[in-house]
């Protein structure tokens, strides 16, 4: 798991570096990617280690949320979802048997795809993934404290699991700007013609 986990990492930096404009999304997701490499060898063995791992992607789920001004109530959504991936990963904690499912991915697509045109831009999107994973891994990581439970959760498939759905974005976004930059220029090809 562990070549996986840093392919995906060094994909984002590769997409931030080359294929992302402005200047604060670009160096957000750099300082990210490069955050996320160093968490993976962490031992989340004592209960305060494991809150590495949620606070990171709330904070940088913040930082990408807050670039766009929106409306107030729209700040209500993430912790909303947070709660129904908080139930998410306890149902899948409770019964393990549901995680092999053949779906899984395309439904984190068919939810991703469905998130790019609520809210519109790629950074409100990166923040509402992040804040929606970080949320659910702290609250599901506070029920167990809770139940005593221990450490339950395997934090860096989760980690796996959000870097795969920031990629997924990438590409989301990358196939709708390639379709508005070839609308864009067959109006301009037309206007030209006339």
């Amino acid at each position: 798991m562990a070549p996986f986990y840093y392919w995906l990492s060094w994909l984002i930096v590769i997409i931030a570096i080359f294929f992302i404009e402005g200047t604060s999304l670009k160096q957000t997701l750099l300082l990210f990617a490069a955050v996320v490499m160093c968490l993976y060898s962490l031992n989340a063995e004592e209960p305060l280690l494991q809150l590495i791992h949620p606070a990171v992607l709330v904070a940088f789920g913040v930082r990408f949320w807050l670039m766009k001004t929106k409306k107030w109530l729209s700040h209500v959504w993430p912790f909303i979802f947070s709660l129904v991936c908080t139930s998410l990963y306890l149902f899948l904690i409770v019964s393990p048997l549901w995680m092999e499912f053949p779906l899984k991915s395309i439904g984190v697509c068919i939810f991703l795809f469905a998130m790019t045109f609520y809210l519109g831009n790629l950074c409100c999107a990166i923040g509402f993934w992040l804040l929606l994973n970080g949320l659910g891994i702290l609250w599901t990581t506070i029920v167990f404290w809770q139940y005593e439970l221990g450490a339950v959760l395997d934090l860096n498939q989760k980690m796996l699991t959000v870097l795969q759905g920031v990629l997924i974005l990438f590409v989301i976004y990358g196939v709708l700007t390639l379709k508005k930059w070839s609308y864009h220029y067959r109006s301009k090809k037309g206007v030209a013609h006339a």
